[in-house]
């Protein structure tokens, strides 16, 4: 965990982290900036799990590194990222179709405890 003085990553730093972690999203954050002139943290969550479903399906290695960066960001980020990991990424699987919720409870093997329990936390109180 980080220290208490140590300031915690905003949005932008976190799509930083991104665009880092996953290069395979950065166009994706690059077409979200163009379109919208700037950043929305909480739709980029939601295209974040929808990349997951197009891309990160289809390779377990992008799979493990997405988790990873969802899981970093869940331990550094500030309240704000923290709430859009949760209502806007976790929440769009939790909440989804049979298909998304099932692709968040085979995913939780790939996730720290922390992004487990808010995944959990979504998978009881959903829909």
């Amino acid at each position: 965990m980080a220290n208490r003085g140590t300031p915690r990553l905003d949005q932008t730093g976190a799509s930083e982290v991104l665009r880092e972690r996953l290069p395979e999203f950065a166009p994706t954050i690059d077409e979200h900036l163009a379109f919208y002139e700037e950043l929305l943290f909480h739709v980029l969550m939601g295209e974040l799990a929808r990349f997951y479903v197009d891309e990160a399906l289809l390779d377990p290695e992008l799979q493990r590194r997405f988790w990873m960066a969802v899981d970093w960001l869940q331990e550094h980020g500030d309240r704000y990222v923290q709430n859009a990991l949760g209502v806007s990424l976790i929440e769009w699987f939790a909440w989804g179709d049979k298909k998304e919720r099932e692709l968040l409870v085979h995913a939780k093997p790939l996730m720290s405890s922390a992004v487990r329990a808010v995944a959990d936390d979504f998978l009881r109180d959903g829909p």
